[in-house]
């Protein structure tokens, strides 16, 4: 089963986290700082989960 990223909810293997490699670099280079990155991917987790939802 292929997971999907959280942020460009491109197909991402089994295991693999939550983001694909390129939005986590991405992500990464933007918020340098290890405790902003964990926040917005957070963010990023609660909106993919409420998306599915309404799907």
């Amino acid at each position: 089963m292929e997971n999907k990223c959280i942020v460009c909810g491109g197909d991402i293997g089994e295991d693999e986290g939550n983001v694909c490699e390129t939005c986590f670099r991405v992500l990464k280079e933007k918020y340098p700082c290890d405790k902003e990155l964990d926040k917005i991917l957070q963010w990023h987790k609660k909106q993919r989960e409420e998306l599915d939802e309404e799907l």
